[in-house]
């Protein structure tokens, strides 16, 4: 018997289709976040998470970074040269964090 494998991304969209039939409101109706939007998305903290004050600054930062794509956007940025912009520095702060757990790897090694 061959197995079918789904993506989670084809779940996100069945699940999402599938409470949209049971909401009345359109304005209440959810959405699939989109990777490639210039905006982050924010992380739901869980009961007793013991990240959640971690994960509450990262909203916060993420929500600063979604202002300024709104405020760009107004301004005449496009969304394009905003996407672009988004992941030359998440690249950038990747390195970042790379390069620094290397250097206390290697103190540790030493």
């Amino acid at each position: 018997m061959a197995s079918i494998r789904i993506r989670t991304s084809d779940m996100k969209y069945f699940y999402t289709d599938l409470i949209n039939e049971l909401v009345q409101n359109p304005a209440e109706k959810l959405k699939v976040f989109d990777k490639n939007s210039p905006y982050l998305p924010t992380r739901k903290i869980g009961k007793n998470n013991p990240k959640a004050e971690e994960i509450r600054i990262d909203n916060y930062l993420r929500q600063e970074w979604n202002n300024m794509v709104d405020r760009a956007i107004v301004e005449g940025v496009t969304e394009e040269e905003l996407r672009l912009t988004k992941k030359m520095l998440i690249g950038t702060i990747r390195l970042f964090f790379t390069q620094k757990r290397m250097v206390l790897e290697n103190r540790k090694t030493k």
